[in-house]
């Protein structure tokens, strides 16, 4: 297993956070830790991910296709 850390900032929107664990889970990996807070119309996260070492590549290239 491999642990990632990802983080993200951005304009808050409906369906954001299941957006961001449908593509950890997709890729099987899992939250271990998650920190998340939205200030006014903006949304921060960062996350510690575990996940299968080959799927790593394609959990990055997903998360950075987010709007």
């Amino acid at each position: 297993m491999k642990h990632l850390i990802i983080k993200g900032i951005g304009p808050d929107r409906p369906g954001i956070v299941s957006e961001i664990s449908g593509i950890i889970a997709s890729n099987n990996g899992n939250i271990e830790e998650s920190r998340m807070i939205r200030l006014g119309s903006e949304f921060a996260i960062i996350s510690l991910i575990s996940l299968p070492e080959k799927f790593s590549s394609c959990l990055s290239e997903a998360l950075n296709e987010i709007g």
